[in-house]
């Protein structure tokens, strides 16, 4: 069985941290990402219908009992990489950029799921990182909470590409009805 890690990564020190071990690639044991068959949703992740929907509180909780951590935004991110089958390490530490990336997919892209709460789109540090870890060879995706709750499909595929949307644009999208939930 092969092992699907990130190469530039494995050459930083101090790995693996928070979950940052390559995955299998049959690492899932034949369960379905799209539905995990629960008669019920545990409570946190029956808060997050009204956010999110069912469908993807559901996809969201099956990661989570699979020994994932995280926020509800990065579980959705990660179901939706394992999905597509695409090769990436989550909550990853680089000491060489004083920085922590939620997510470092196919060796290129640091992807940071910021909250609307925990990340400020000013915080002053924030250029810092990006500059330090654009130095070290990534390029940096911020990837609004918002978008994923309400445009995951359009918001993670342009990721993907190392395009970012923006917070205003995916509050303004929303306000108009023009996303929906994927």
């Amino acid at each position: 069985m092969s092992w699907r890690g990130v190469g530039k990564i494995d050459k930083i020190r101090g790995l693996p941290q928070g979950g940052g071990t390559p995955r299998k690639e049959k690492d899932l044991g034949g369960v379905s990402l799209a539905r995990d068959r629960a008669d019920t949703l545990d409570e946190e992740f029956r808060a997050a219908v009204d956010v999110v929907g069912e469908e993807a509180a559901q996809e969201a909780q099956g990661i989570r009992r699979r020994g994932s951590t995280g926020t509800l935004p990065e579980l959705l991110t990660e179901s939706w990489l394992l999905r597509r089958k695409v090769p990436f390490i989550k909550q990853v530490t680089l000491p060489e950029a004083h920085a922590r990336v939620d997510f470092v997919v196919r060796d290129e892209l640091a992807w940071r799921i910021n909250g609307e709460i925990f990340h400020p789109p000013a915080d002053p540090g924030d250029k810092a990182q990006r500059y330090a870890l654009g130095l070290m060879g990534f390029r940096v995706v911020d990837i609004s909470e918002l978008a994923i709750y309400h445009a995951r499909e359009y918001a993670l595929s342009s990721a993907l590409r190392g395009r970012e949307i923006g917070r205003a644009f995916t509050r303004i999208n929303i306000q108009r009805g023009v996303t929906r939930r994927l």
